[in-house]
């Protein structure tokens, strides 16, 4: 595809909402009552409306294709010993190849769950021929792996040029991220000169007990996850990215860099007070009598006010891991679709404010819609689904968290304290909290995900090297403070390179580890029974496939199947290409695979388990 623009991608996903409502209809899962107004009428307007962009240019081929082999075994041999192979190979039923046409017949009968991204390559033209010539087909394609499942492609972002994606992801967003730290920083340089900085000059105790710097405080750090769910959003929409697991990887990492220098900002107006002595060991007195005197005067007040600063970062964390995990975690998970529930109740339960009133149009413009500009004034079935789907499993996030509380943890030991059993306790609690949450809440509370590639674990994996490099760097400091070494600035120099060193260390015996194990998407899996079970059988088990997830795809097979120039796979492909169950070749939506089935046979099939007992009734009832 071309670059879209935001009303010909608005139309697409308004395409989809339809057809996808108008299945779930015809399925019996809703009726006319509770669907969009001229739903018919919109769906047959829907294919001269997509005929025309494909007419019109606005939708081509992006140059890539996946190729689906048989079995896994097939995939690994041709990825070891190949580096390109002929197009005709891919052709459907050919005995000696012959070019795909048209992009149809790539896949197999049979396919497997791992795929190969096929990127086409200008061939060397034959002699004679016109060598400047823009027209030549290519003969051979480069196979390059791509470790992604189907429900894992953003087909909508294949229609971003690199040149644009690059500009975002090089130049904008790093922008964006310096912006969002400054505001947090602003935010707390205030609060910290206004409401702290004042009770720590003076040396009065209690501020940590103060009504007003406690409210403000934890306001500044709802302000932090703010500024987390804008990381979020920017990387996820302005990224571009083709892959949830390039959206993973880069959110996950933007985010853990924005939590250390923000806490890393904290840590520091904690530490750097007038009265806090860095270097612990008396100055020689026969040289310096007076420092050796001042010395001693302000030994006590130093000791004692670095075991303060070692309560206050341990209360940090413990502020922390209360408000960014427990507080913002559930937050996260449950405010979107508690206000929705409210929403829609307060609408249609409650009649709040009485039909078409202000609060009704307010809330209904709450509600999550589809893209075009199709606004029904009344809130569908669809609507209502779509108001009440879990958020999906956003695994960058529990990274992100162990890494900066580790690394929180970690930096006390710069500190003469004995508050290190309290970290340690927090470091526990925080654990079993972890352990409970991921272990049972995630199962209940959040939305169903896909399984993308190993990315975001690799990028976890060499972050955290950061955080035990620290250790290292704490020896030096030490040396620093014990009189060992005596120029500051040096200690900070040396502490920088030995901290490098400690990361590259870190990284190359992960390198080498790699090396010398491989990874596991080297090899076959460990199937049950010792038999690959083949990508049809993964197809139905799992409900999705290449296809069914891609829109246009989708489109293309439901208006315009045989347009010339456009055309999809022959019909006898087509029964290859979505799972048996789904009759009407809809979209596959995550978490929504009984939409595609009848719902009688699919009540039936499902009767005596709990989902088929406690959500939908069994007699005529509407299921909204």
């Amino acid at each position: 595809m071309v670059e879209l623009s935001p009303e010909d991608r608005g139309m697409i996903e308004e395409m989809i909402e339809h057809i996808t409502e108008h299945d779930t209809l015809m399925n019996g899962w809703s009726s006319e009552r509770t669907c969009t107004p001229h739903l018919e009428d919109k769906v047959a307007g829907d294919a001269e409306k997509f005929r025309n962009l494909l007419l019109e240019g606005k939708l081509r081929n992006s140059g890539e294709a996946y190729v689906v082999f048989s079995r896994q075994v097939d995939m690994v041999q041709v990825q070891e010993e190949r580096r390109g192979i002929r197009k005709a190979a891919f052709a459907f039923g050919a005995d000696d190849g012959g070019a795909i046409q048209n992009g149809a017949d790539r896949g197999a009968s049979d396919v497997s769950p791992e795929f190969v991204l096929i990127t086409s390559t200008q061939a060397e033209p034959e002699k004679g021929a016109d060598r400047g010539a823009s027209d030549v087909s290519p003969e051979f394609v480069l196979i390059t792996s791509t470790q992604a499942e189907p429900a894992s492609i953003r087909f909508y972002e294949y229609a971003v040029s690199k040149a644009v994606s690059n500009w975002n992801n090089n130049v904008k967003m790093p922008i964006r991220m310096i912006i969002y730290i400054g505001l947090y920083t602003v935010a707390a340089q205030l609060f910290y000169s206004s409401m702290v900085r004042p009770w720590q000059d003076n040396l009065i105790e209690g501020a940590e007990g103060s009504g007003a710097v406690n409210l403000i405080g934890k306001l500044v750090i709802l302000f932090n996850f703010a500024i987390q769910t804008m990381v979020m959003i920017d990387v996820e929409h302005f990224g571009k990215f083709k892959y949830l697991a390039d959206v993973d990887q880069r959110t996950f990492l933007w985010n853990t860099l924005l939590l250390v220098i923000t806490n890393l900002y904290l840590m520091m107006q904690e530490c750097y007070r007038s009265s806090l002595r860095w270097n612990i060991m008396p100055p020689d007195l026969a040289k310096h009598p007076e420092a050796w005197w001042e010395w001693r005067r302000t030994w006590f007040q130093a000791t004692k006010v670095e075991g303060e600063v070692a309560e206050r970062l341990a209360a940090l964390m413990s502020e922390q891991i209360m408000m960014l995990y427990i507080i913002g975690e559930v937050a996260n998970v449950i405010a979107p679709v508690a206000f929705y529930w409210f929403a829609l109740r307060a609408i249609f339960v409650w009649n709040l404010g009485g039909d078409n009133s202000r609060v009704q149009r307010l809330l209904r413009s709450m509600l999550p819609e589809h893209g075009g500009e199709d606004k029904s004034p009344r809130v569908t079935a669809r609507v209502a689904e779509r108001a009440q789907i879990l958020v999906p499993l956003l695994l960058w996030m529990e990274y992100t968290y162990i890494v900066v509380f580790a690394w929180m943890a970690l930096f006390t030991l710069f500190l003469a304290t004995d508050e290190g059993s309290a970290v340690c306790r927090l470091l526990v609690g925080f654990s079993v909290i972890f352990y409970i949450w991921q272990r049972y809440v995630m199962l209940w509370l959040y939305g169903k995900a896909t399984y993308d590639t190993e990315k975001s674990y690799q990028a976890f994996i060499r972050v955290w090297g950061c955080v035990i490099s620290i250790l290292p760097p704490v020896a030096v400091w030490w040396s620093y403070r014990l009189g060992d070494i005596k120029e500051e600035s040096f200690t900070y120099m040396v502490m920088a390179m030995i901290f490098a060193l400690a990361a590259l260390i870190y990284l190359y015996g992960l390198w080498t580890i790699e090396w010398f194990v491989g990874s596991r998407y080297d090899s076959v899996d460990d199937f049950v029974g010792g038999k690959d079970p083949g990508y049809t059988e993964v197809m139905e088990s799992e409900c999705y496939s290449w296809w069914n997830t891609n829109p246009v795809y989708v489109l293309k097979s439901r208006f315009c199947p045989e347009q010339p120039g456009y055309e999809v796979h022959r019909p006898e492909a087509q029964e290859l290409l979505w799972p048996e169950r789904q009759r009407r070749k809809g979209f596959f939506e995550l978490g929504k695979f009984f939409r595609h089935e009848d719902k009688e046979s699919w009540m039936q099939k499902h009767s005596m388990s709990p989902l088929g007992r406690g959500i939908w009734p069994t007699h005529s009832e509407e299921p909204f």
